[in-house]
């Protein structure tokens, strides 16, 4: 009996959750089922958290010119709002893409998630990815819960 019950145990511990594959433009992101929502088309998308892990965490996303792409303008595009915290880095995705990353400090007093502001190039164009202003009220994960899903950024499947 318990050999029945130790054998199902493990078949059960390999399988992967359902998840859930998205599509900004030529690039695509997945996460388990019912953690992401997406909206929008063509050059403009919103992604939103659901989960209560990561609730109230949402984004912008923008296709534009490749150009557009620089670790100077995440930057720009987070001082416009915030003090960023330290130069753009760039990071590789799961799918192996270049994402520049730049951190804004909100300016709070209370312990809050610091702003994100980042793009990566695809098939000549630009992706641009920017958290929206929660700003005090922001969880203080929540820079980690949008890099933790913009780590799976690949480019699209045919």
């Amino acid at each position: 009996m318990y050999a029945l019950l130790l054998a199902a145990l493990l078949a059960g511990a390999g399988r992967a959750p359902d998840e859930q594959t998205f599509r900004i433009g030529e690039l695509e992101l997945s996460a388990p089922s019912g953690l992401w929502e997406l909206s929008g088309s063509g050059d403009r998308y919103l992604i939103d958290c659901t989960a209560n892990a990561c609730e109230d965490v949402s984004a912008t996303v923008e296709v534009t010119a490749a150009a557009r792409c620089t670790p100077e303008a995440v930057v720009a595009d987070m001082a416009d709002a915030y003090n960023p915290r330290r130069p753009a880095e760039q990071v590789r995705t799961a799918g192996g893409l270049g994402l520049w990353v730049a951190y804004g400090d909100p300016g709070c007093r209370n312990w809050s998630g610091a702003m994100v502001s980042a793009c990566t190039v695809h098939g000549g164009r630009a992706y641009h990815i920017r958290s929206l202003d929660g700003h005090c009220e922001r969880q203080p994960r929540a820079d980690q819960a949008l890099m933790g899903f913009l780590q799976t950024l690949r480019p699209a499947r045919p």
